[in-house]
């Protein structure tokens, strides 16, 4: 059929009347699991590009720490927190190799990242009810994941996987508007309706408390590998604040594992945690600078963007300080949209990208590659929103930024700058901030038009999976 056809059911909600839309208009499992593919089939033709400087200090840790534990005390600068580390020396991990060799099995690694980002951002994208999951993946994967990924030679793509799993933990465990209603057993009810109602309602909270751990540990293993994760928290802490249990549980778990390596480890004097040296001691130390070829407000303004933070300053603060009050006052907002949407699944994956997306603007010192993770999430979150094709279009500018930064001939002069990238940035942004987030369409149930509560979930759930939810 040409068209679809559109009405409002009893329920107030959207329904579609065509064969064929929706699921079976997404790409078919089969199709998807060959495209998933991509970024290994795609690794000959980029095997000698990328950021080739990176992939040189990658091989030289390698070196540092094959002679044994002191790697962060004497070895060539390492500022990547433990599991970051084993990720960059993994090609080496039985023996030294030729650079060449290194960086295709480096790359070869990082495609292996990609394919599981693309499979977690596809259920990622049916977690959130959105349309066409597939494809939603496959295009967030080419213009948010892919750039910065194999390609460049960086490891930020294996954050972008964990992170992706926390959040499909924390949505799976997120109760949606008409879940959460307590309506009354009607009168005709017996009582073992009543324990069934009880005992899936233990093994619900159950199987939230076990995703909300799941969604912790996620973030520590993301924290571990590379900082940028650190940015990843304020969605965590305002989702778990509502699951104390959750958080309780988790919390100490996770700092065992962030502490365990230390035991391990020859460290720099004065520190005894190495992921305190690595976010304190010099290996997060870039906002001194106003950015460093980041898409920020700082870059887009700036007479001179590689000038000290401290050459623009506003009464008595810099611009490090004055990037830190924004985005402090940006994640307030934030926070406020979060609470108005309820907590939505949609929602707090939007929250998580809107957090990075305020890093990548507002903080000095940010690298091209700093909307690694929250491009991804944006696209996913805004998927058949008014706001989804600004996304794109920011995510989409960013990525030809990274991919231009390492292809400097291949590109014509404006994309090798960052006003294109940047500018698009500030709007989503502004658009994020301003605007509400999007909120689950269906309300709290109520009895109509003669149907039992139960009845009337059963109506609003099948609303729901119909192509146009």
């Amino acid at each position: 059929m040409g068209s679809t056809a559109r009405r409002q059911d009893s329920l107030g909600v959207p329904s579609c009347y065509e064969s064929g839309v929706g699921e079976a208009r997404d790409l078919p499992r089969w199709a998807f699991g060959v495209l998933a593919l991509l970024p290994f089939a795609l690794l000959p033709l980029h095997s000698e590009l990328g950021h080739r400087g990176d992939v040189v200090f990658f091989d030289a840790w390698c070196a540092a720490v094959r002679e044994g534990a002191a790697f962060y005390r004497d070895g060539p600068g390492i500022n990547y927190p433990i599991v970051g580390v084993g990720l960059v020396c993994l090609p080496e991990a039985f023996g030294d190799l030729p650079f060449e060799t290194f960086r295709l099995v480096l790359k070869a690694t990082l495609a292996l990242a990609e394919t599981l980002t693309i499979f977690a951002l596809a259920a990622l994208a049916r977690g959130v009810g959105a349309r066409r999951p597939h494809a939603i993946a496959l295009g967030t994967w080419a213009i948010a994941i892919a750039p910065g990924g194999a390609f460049f030679g960086q490891i930020d793509v294996w954050g972008t996987s964990w992170m992706t799993l926390a959040w499909l933990a924390v949505v799976r465990m997120t109760p949606r508007a008409h879940d959460t209603s307590d309506a009354a057993t009607p009168d005709a009810a017996t009582s073992n309706v009543d324990s069934a109602r009880v005992s899936a309602r233990v093994a619900s909270d159950r199987r939230s408390l076990a995703l909300g751990v799941l969604a912790v540990l996620a973030c520590t293993l993301a924290l571990l590998t590379k900082q940028l994760a650190l940015f990843s928290l304020p969605t965590l802490a305002l989702v778990l604040a509502r699951r104390p249990r959750a958080l309780v549980l988790a919390l100490p778990l996770a700092i065992v594992v962030a502490l365990v390596p230390d035991l391990f480890l020859v460290l720099p004097e004065g520190w005894s945690t190495h992921l305190g040296f690595v976010l304190f001691g010099g290996g997060s130390d870039h906002g001194a600078t106003l950015a460093h070829h980041g898409a920020s407000v700082w870059a887009l303004f700036a007479t001179d963007p590689s000038a000290p933070s401290s050459s623009v300053t506003l009464g008595p603060f810099d611009a490090q300080q004055l990037g830190w009050i924004a985005f402090a006052l940006a994640q307030l907002v934030l926070a406020w949209r979060l609470v108005r949407a309820r907590f939505e699944p949609r929602a707090i994956v939007l929250h998580a990208g809107a957090t990075h997306l305020a890093m990548a603007v507002l903080l000095t010192g940010v690298h091209e590659r700093y909307l690694a993770h929250g491009g991804a999430w944006l696209i996913v979150a805004l998927a058949g929103r008014l706001r989804g094709p600004l996304a794109i279009g920011a995510v989409a500018a960013t990525g030809l930024y990274v991919t231009a930064s390492v292809s400097w001939e291949a590109f014509p002069p404006w994309l090798r700058e960052a006003e294109l990238a940047g500018t698009l940035q500030l709007w989503l942004l502004v658009a994020c901030l301003a605007l509400p987030f999007p909120r689950d369409v269906r309300g709290p149930i109520r009895e109509l038009d003669g149907q039992t509560p139960d009845s009337a979930r059963a109506l609003v759930s099948h609303a729901a999976s119909s192509p146009c939810a």
